[in-house]
């Protein structure tokens, strides 16, 4: 079997390329929301509207499936068992990089929040968290689910898209059943996936690029 199955995140010469990318946009779009710029403003109102009162009930079953999981009690055990995952998997220095890089994202995700959040018209306003801090650890957890265990468990690539699809699609039913029920506007939704993407691509290059110096500084075996 070739040996680079067992690599935990394959090399990929447009990750720095799509961490750029990603970011620029990220920024770009944290001005939008910043200063309420019109598209944002009418995407937020539209997507509401849509998805409190107009969704077909056919979709309301997968939406359900969807809020089941859109709750920080379940997202925290999730995180904990893919680091457990890990640790059994013998990638002792990923499970630290996982964990230390879900911890480092809420930071970073509180500070993104308060700065684009927060004004002063007709006094002290917070608006709601952009980005979304819980679906942003959800896109941490299942693109660790694309990287470690779906070519584990299907050999087929056309499987393994197929499955990656479904995992993207789950995601979405999260975002839908937050905004029904929860009331959260679209662009915490689309600001989750921004920066979910472009943090995971970020950490995804730093452990890449890192890793190998951590385990022998830190003397900790496994793999890599």
């Amino acid at each position: 079997m070739n040996g680079s199955v067992f690599v935990l995140i394959q090399p990929d010469k447009l990750r720095k390329l799509l961490i750029i990318i990603f970011g620029l946009v990220f920024a770009v779009f944290c001005l939008a929301v910043k200063f309420n710029a019109v598209l944002v403003t009418f995407g937020d109102d539209a997507a509401t509207l849509v998805v409190q009162n107009m969704l077909p009930h056919s979709l309301q079953a997968l939406i359900t499936i969807g809020h089941l999981f859109a709750h920080y009690w379940v997202v925290l055990p999730f995180i904990a068992l893919m680091a457990g995952v890990l640790y059994l998997a013998q990638y002792k220095i990923a499970m630290w990089w996982f964990i230390i890089s879900q911890v480092m994202g809420m930071l970073v995700c509180l500070i993104v929040a308060i700065v684009v959040g927060i004004s002063w018209d007709n006094g002290l306003k917070l608006r709601d968290m952009m980005p979304n801090l819980l679906l942003v650890w959800w896109s941490q957890i299942l693109f660790l689910v694309v990287a470690l265990i779906v070519p584990r468990l299907f050999q087929s690539r056309r499987l393994q898209i197929m499955m990656n699809w479904l995992i993207g699609v789950f995601w979405i039913f999260m975002m839908i059943s937050l905004v029904q029920v929860n009331n959260m506007l679209l662009s915490s939704g689309l600001g989750a996936l921004l920066f979910g993407y472009f943090w995971w691509q970020l950490t995804a290059q730093t452990y890449r690029k890192r890793a190998r110096q951590w385990q022998h500084v830190l003397k900790i075996d496994g793999r890599v």
